[in-house]
């Protein structure tokens, strides 16, 4: 019987409150992130933070006019490695992604809100290296890695995974080009084993995707350039 490090979620407390940043997409620690910026309030956010300790909290959002009712209540705390204005007023910034964390309630504070009651969150470690579902996940991310590149090459990560350990999982939310809907589903999963199982499904649904999608442009008739 294998004995893991842990069978329940781990969980830290973290600071008393964390700046939201609301966007309509997902962030997972590691990731590098670059948002561009018009409302003045989280441009006046990252002026804050940039004088602090450059941190805040990104949280996945679907309705930005009803910003506060559509918030995950999981997210991704963030470092901004590089924030600058360009042109139109328009803030871009460069985040990297640290940790994940859940919040139970939010606060308004300098016309935003805030995360409040932060808890860090670890995974359930239950799966080891040899697992033959992290075999199954490779080969078919292999698969799914063959057939983008012939599809579409500027979909492909810049750097592609050679081999998947059990410590990986998160990192292939960042790599496949998966919806912002089940990029959060699989940073909500706890367990290593559950989220591996969840990846695995979604390649196949790509693969599928992907397959469809190509023969439907192969079965289509080719345009013919007449000559007058």
């Amino acid at each position: 019987m294998v004995c893991y490090k842990c069978t329940q979620m781990q969980t830290i407390k973290g600071p008393v409150m964390l700046p939201i940043l609301p966007l309509k997409t997902v962030l997972v620690p590691d990731m590098v992130l670059t948002v561009q910026l018009e409302d003045e309030r989280y441009k006046a956010l990252l002026k804050r933070c940039m004088d602090h300790e450059g941190e805040l909290a990104v949280v996945f959002c679907s309705d930005y006019n009803n910003e506060l009712a559509s918030l995950r209540q999981m997210g991704c705390k963030a470092r901004i490695e590089k924030c600058e204005g360009i042109e139109g007023g328009v803030m871009e910034v460069k985040l990297l992604g640290l940790h994940r964390f859940s919040f139970s309630e939010t606060l308004p504070k300098l016309n935003i809100h805030y995360a409040a009651d932060v808890q860090y969150i670890f995974d359930v470690l239950d799966i080891e290296d040899t697992d033959p579902l992290l075999k199954k996940v490779f080969e078919l991310y292999q698969s799914y890695m063959e057939n983008l590149v012939r599809f579409d090459p500027e979909m492909m990560p810049d750097i592609c995974m050679t081999s998947i350990k059990s410590n990986d999982s998160l990192a292939l939310l960042k790599h496949l080009s998966l919806s912002v809907e089940k990029r959060q589903e699989g940073l909500e999963i706890l367990s290593v084993r559950e989220r591996f199982s969840f990846i695995l499904s979604c390649l196949r649904l790509e693969l599928e995707m992907l397959s469809f999608v190509s023969s439907t442009e192969s079965a289509m008739p080719r345009s013919v350039n007449v000559l007058n």
